[in-house]
């Protein structure tokens, strides 16, 4: 288990870095990348053409010809000088924004080793899987158990309609005896009473035994949902906390990683782009 501590680190710089807005960032380059390329195209184009003056002035052989084109060469220089420095402006400008932002960044690869350590040792965790896939076993068990106690109430209740429907017989024959007056039969009728009442009385004992059987049932499912919920709760705390563990240790060192070659990138060609200037 990784100490309080590490994790509160590891929060301080992920906060820290999404204050960055990296994305953000990496959009900005993007446009100030753009922005160089056209400056440094647009200077290239200029110090050619301020070339080609130079040259052409410099063959002129009349004092007065000079006189004549040395203003217009003047303010070309001057404005060649002043797209220059507008350029290094520009470009300091933009590093030092740079360089503010990542100047108080905490540097996150003491942190993605400590993840990556965390990680192995989560992963060797052999009794920890062991632990998980028993829980799981016995999860199994009961749920089957309690698939068995749900059939056994669809029987139980199928044996009191069938008891209410004897009953029901019962009546209607004793009642029909009546009306049609089988009194001339009487050992027939008291027969077919007797064999009523009889099933009535096996039913009766069926639901009882059914009954009592259920009860028995319901006492060993309500002490199975103890253990079942106990066991569930467990074997979701586990999960939980070792998927949640392995997807941000390995969501935060992929990101961290890109991130920080990204940034390394970006600042090596920004760096490289103000030494040829």
């Amino acid at each position: 288990m990784v100490e309080h501590t590490k994790w509160k680190d590891l929060e301080d710089i992920l906060s820290q870095w999404k204050q960055i807005k990296l994305t953000a960032w990496q959009d900005e380059m993007d446009r100030t990348a753009l922005e160089i390329s056209e400056h440094k195209d647009a200077n290239m184009t200029a110090r050619k053409a301020l070339q080609e003056k130079t040259k052409a002035f410099q063959k002129l052989s009349a004092d007065d010809q000079k006189l004549v084109e040395v203003g217009p060469l003047i303010k070309t220089y001057q404005k060649e000088i002043d797209a220059l420095t507008k350029r290094a402006k520009f470009s300091d400008h933009t590093f030092l924004e740079l360089y503010k932002v990542l100047r108080e960044a905490p540097d996150p690869v003491p942190a993605m080793a400590g993840l990556v350590a965390v990680k192995g040792e989560l992963g060797s965790n052999q009794e920890m899987e062991g632990e998980l896939q028993a829980l799981r076993t016995r999860l199994a068990e009961y749920e089957h158990e309690f698939k068995d106690l749900k059939n056994q109430e669809v029987t139980i209740e199928n044996l009191r309609l069938t008891v209410a429907q004897y009953q029901e017989q019962l009546q209607e024959g004793i009642e029909k005896g009546i009306q049609n007056g089988i009194e001339k039969d009487s050992t027939s009728r008291l027969g077919l009473v007797e064999s009523l009442r009889e099933n009535e009385a096996r039913l009766q004992r069926q639901l009882e035994q059914q009954q009592e059987e259920a009860r028995r049932l319901a006492i060993d499912h309500e002490a199975s949902l103890k253990q079942l919920f106990s066991l569930q709760a467990a074997l979701d705390e586990d999960n939980a906390q070792k998927e949640s563990v392995d997807g941000m240790l390995q969501t935060e060192v992929d990101s961290l990683t890109a991130r920080v070659e990204l940034l390394e990138l970006e600042n090596q060609q920004l760096r490289e782009g103000r030494s040829r200037e």
